[in-house]
């Protein structure tokens, strides 16, 4: 897989511009910090977590017949909460399979 150009950067921002919340940047406080270290506390978004930014983008740029009959995914967890939110958003179905295996210990 190739990674993305600016061009594909530029417009995955401008999709989900209006989803996700800025983030700012914040410096990390520590006392032996040898570097500056700079934090984005991305639990500030809607869903408490970045995922939001990756799902948001794959969802919107789905076609209305693709997103017809509903969006889904493998997930337990934060990727599961951002797909409900963009169904939300989009008004369609959203589901999440959680495999078995994973409540197995």
């Amino acid at each position: 897989m190739e990674p993305p150009d600016l061009d594909e950067v530029a417009r995955a921002a401008a999709r989900i511009s209006g989803v996700v919340v800025p983030t700012p940047l914040m410096p990390l406080q520590s006392y032996d910090a040898t570097a500056d270290i700079y934090l984005k506390p991305e639990v500030l978004q809607p869903v408490g977590s970045f995922k939001i930014r990756g799902v948001g983008n794959w969802a919107l740029s789905l076609t209305a017949d693709q997103t017809r009959p509903r969006i889904a995914t493998t997930s337990p967890g934060n990727t599961a909460m951002a797909l409900g939110y963009m169904g939300r958003l989009l008004g369609v179905p959203a589901r999440s399979h959680v495999p078995k295996n994973l409540h197995e210990s």
